[in-house]
């Protein structure tokens, strides 16, 4: 249900238009408000319901993209891709922790 959820934010934000950081910036928080959500009431660590939510949507094939046209010589797309890796993986870690604030403010 938590990785289904996020994966449904990221699917229509994405399908909208949106770009990589806030599409994973909203999935991160969507993920990490509902696996706090669920541990506090199921009893279980959140990471319970965290940790597979998020395994799709961790950019890792994006960075084997970056690798792959750097050994091709394309330097000026794997400089581009690189850098929808790394806003991607801030954004996730943003996510995760505005979730966990908002989640424990409440």
């Amino acid at each position: 249900m938590v990785g289904g959820a996020g994966w449904l934010g990221y699917y229509f934000l994405s399908a909208n238009g949106y770009g990589v950081f806030i599409t994973s910036f909203f999935c991160s928080l969507i993920l990490s408000t509902l696996s706090f959500a669920y541990s506090y009431i199921r009893k279980f660590p959140s990471t319970v319901y965290f940790i597979p939510g998020l395994v799709p949507v961790v950019p890792g094939i994006t960075f084997y993209e970056v690798f792959k046209e750097l050994f091709m010589g394309e330097t000026a797309s794997a400089a581009a891709t690189f850098f929808d890796v790394i806003s991607s993986s801030v954004a996730l870690a943003c996510g995760i922790t505005i979730g966990n604030i908002l989640f424990w403010s409440f």
